[in-house]
């Protein structure tokens, strides 16, 4: 059994390779974890599993089957998300149907924990006496908020968190264009559980496009000593908002440490160390500003200013 993007964990693996091998895997497993431990992806691994048509080896990722798993449209995966008692007995009711296409139906509860306990009485007799083809996976961040008696019916798999240097070599790879430092900010506030890593990181990415490119005009007008293009990007970055204006100081201030970098490893670079250093002082000076809530309008001028002083005493 193969465990792709299913990071760490290496004794859970090892655990269901063995129980695969010996006596087939389980008809309910209660998958543990805080936010951000993995438990979608274990989810998804355990389904493809159950229906992938392989021979050799589960899942291969590239039968009929699998592909439907991880497009999220195969007939017989059913995902429910903190469900009423109501929901809960049309779920029971639809578990003595038999399946549509593979040789069993899988049932996906999230926020197990948040169940009510109607509800999760509801799922008892369906876990202990359901149909052999019946399976069903139960999430929760925290498994004491599931009921003792539907846990007494499930296999828990407790998912771990990864270490920083296996967190950090995957957040590299998912994302080769973020700078090192904030890789490793991330992989240690996330403290192993890289979905949290993986969310902001993401998160930061769709903010960064509009900031991206106001900074990569910003830094081309400084580059070039352009005063009037300096003085009209103040005007249009007096009008942000206080999370656009932060946006755009990030991506300004990650762009100068990438040109920094090249600038100290590179003898022929663009850009002299000194003149990259003052830039980012600009960047502190202004992010300083904005925490301590100076209006937006004082902070764009003063960008405008502190660049030109740059550009007149001929550090450009």
């Amino acid at each position: 059994m193969k465990f792709p993007g299913l990071l760490g964990n290496d004794k859970l693996q090892a655990r269901l390779r063995a129980q695969k091998r010996e006596r087939g895997l389980s008809h309910a497993y209660l998958l543990a974890g805080p936010l951000g431990s993995g438990k979608h992806t274990l989810a998804q691994l355990l389904i493809a599993a159950f229906l992938c048509t392989n021979k050799e080896e589960v899942p291969c990722g590239t039968c009929q089957d699998c592909r439907k798993v991880w497009l999220h449209i195969h007939p017989d995966v059913k995902w429910v998300k903190t469900p009423s008692v109501g929901e809960v007995r049309g779920l029971r009711k639809d578990a003595y149907i038999r399946p549509n296409e593979g040789l069993r139906k899988l049932y996906v509860i999230e926020g197990m924990q948040k169940v009510n306990l109607a509800a999760q009485n509801a799922l008892l007799k369906v876990l202990e006496e359901g149909p052999e083809y019946a399976v069903f996976l139960l999430l929760a961040e925290d498994e004491d908020g599931v009921l003792e008696t539907v846990r007494s019916r499930c296999e828990t798999l407790r998912l771990a968190p990864v270490s920083q240097e296996v967190g950090e070599a995957y957040l590299r790879r998912r994302f080769p264009d973020v700078p090192p430092e904030t890789i490793a900010r991330e992989a240690g506030a996330c403290e192993g559980y890289l979905g949290r890593a993986v969310w902001r990181l993401e998160a930061a990415a769709q903010a960064a496009e509009p900031a991206g490119a106001r900074a990569d005009a910003f830094l081309a007008c400084l580059y070039e000593n352009n005063t009037m293009g300096l003085l009209k990007s103040a005007v249009e970055l007096e009008g942000l908002s206080r999370e656009e204006w932060s946006a755009f100081l990030q991506a300004a201030g990650d762009r100068l440490h990438k040109t920094l970098r090249e600038a100290v490893h590179k003898k022929d670079a663009q850009f002299e160390t000194a003149q990259i250093l003052l830039y980012l002082d600009i960047i502190r000076v202004l992010k300083a500003q904005g925490e301590a809530n100076v209006g937006l309008g004082h902070c764009a001028g003063l960008l405008h200013v502190l660049c030109a002083e740059v550009m007149e005493r001929g550090e450009t």
